[in-house]
């Protein structure tokens, strides 16, 4: 019953009325407005964190330094989903092709912690997940809307002039504000690898190139500034994470497949037009993809029908580095440096790369005053470059503690790097050495 207060002749008197009212509990959503859903994107739950570390801990040796770590841990938490036995589901109650279609239908979503126990869900269901997992990591997503349908999409992180380092197909992203979005079919999970989702997402979304209306695109922080995070109370989950051998090797397979895609054209470009700076672009792709040999078979080529090319020849020593061939890193740098001094050419990018990288060789050596050296002419070229690689401004110290490193302490702070490598420093820095595409 409601009160209502009213006077009659000057004395308060009071009306009831009846008053019918149907109460949803918090899975509760109308769509009249798609951004609705990104309340229930909960990143902060205790259980999500717990995950989303686990799944980072458990890849952090195999972890690609040169590519997107958003697109990285984009696929690991897509395979870690499907090893949980995560699978989609259509909901029988309330599918959301029919709701979507009616603004007055009451949906039910699950909260990520919900479906993450129960292992099914539909569209949006899976959809609020793997946002959620990406935004516990700072990933920003966002929610695709087509007709009868949502699915999730990320940011890479990565600027759009960049995409080649991704995909050779500058059509498989969206680019959003200069970055790199990558749009993710989450319903085959469990079904399909993470590259069919991908390619699955972009081609449902180019459907509709022709009647953008009838598509959507919601960043979640965005939407959240409506529509908040619905509040949660939060208990251990207690779930069993899966196989963490399964999940590395599944990795390992979707970087595989990607460095396939990603190579496969740029070699097909090399041999067509036999140009050395094509052999050495294709080389430094390869390097990074952590396809070595493939990137050391490139750029002898590329030497070989160009001598003289000092983007290839400091990107061999970048190769030998990668293989802790340091030795022979250091005289491929110095013989760059060289060539350079003797051309009295080179832009400043080259020139900055082959200081970092003899910088960062002899640090690797335990060379830590020719280091510094290397280091300074390098801050002098170029300050925001060098700037990632401070730790090698240490000279002659330990970066680590800042003391002074001495003959004796120099030699006990390195370690064996195999014959003929010379020694390297255990001293770590998560900035990789350089490559040069030019």
């Amino acid at each position: 019953m409601q009160p209502d207060s009213i006077a009659a002749r000057g004395k308060p008197v009071e009306q009831r009325q009846s008053v019918t009212y149907d109460l949803y509990d918090k899975n509760a959503l109308t769509w009249d407005d798609d951004r609705k859903v990104a309340a229930f994107i909960t990143s902060q739950d205790s259980a999500l964190r717990n995950y989303a570390s686990h799944i980072r801990q458990i890849h952090r040796e195999v972890v690609n330094k040169y590519l997107s770590p958003n697109l990285q841990f984009a696929m690991q938490a897509y395979s870690a989903l499907a090893e949980l036995g995560m699978y989609y589901q259509v909901d029988p109650t309330s599918p959301f092709t029919q709701a979507q279609e009616s603004a007055m239908l009451v949906d039910s979503i699950s909260l990520p912690r919900e479906t993450l126990t129960r292992r099914t869900g539909d569209c949006d269901d899976l959809t609020v997940l793997y946002s959620a997992l990406l935004q516990t990591v700072g990933i920003p997503t966002a929610l695709v809307t087509i007709p009868g349908h949502i699915y999730s999409a990320f940011n890479t992180g990565v600027a759009t002039k960049n995409y080649q380092s991704m995909h050779p197909d500058r059509n498989m992203f969206l680019d959003v504000g200069g970055e790199l979005w990558v749009l993710v079919e989450i319903t085959l999970i469990g079904s399909a690898d993470f590259l069919k989702a991908w390619n699955v997402g972009v081609s449902e979304f180019r459907k509709y190139d022709s009647d953008t209306k009838a598509r959507g695109f919601f960043p979640v922080a965005e939407a959240q500034e409506l529509y908040r995070p619905v509040p949660l109370r939060e208990t251990d989950l207690g779930l069993q994470y899966g196989d963490d051998s399964a999940l590395r090797s599944q990795f390992a397979a979707d970087m595989a497949r990607l460095t396939v895609t990603v190579l496969t054209p740029m070699a097909n470009k090399a041999r067509a037009s036999g140009l050395a700076r094509d052999w050495n672009a294709y080389g430094a792709a390869a390097a990074q993809l952590g396809a070595l040999a493939q990137a050391r078979s490139a750029f002898e080529q590329s030497l070989k029908i160009d001598p003289s090319n000092t983007s290839a020849r400091v990107n061999m020593g970048s190769v030998q580095y990668l293989e802790h061939k340091y030795t022979d890193a250091l005289a491929s740098f110095d013989a760059a440096r060289k060539a350079l001094e003797a051309k009295g050419t080179g832009s400043t990018s080259i020139w900055t790369n082959v200081l970092i990288n003899l910088a960062k060789t002899n640090h690797a050596l335990g060379n830590y005053d020719q280091a510094g050296a290397s280091f300074r002419e390098a801050s002098a070229l170029s300050p925001e470059v060098a700037s990632r690689f401070d730790y090698l401004a240490s000279g002659g110290k330990d970066p680590g503690t800042g003391t002074s490193m001495g003959a004796a302490s120099a030699t006990t702070s390195v370690a064996s790097a195999g014959a003929g490598s010379g020694r390297a420093s255990q001293s770590a820095t998560t900035e990789p050495i350089l490559f040069v595409d030019e």
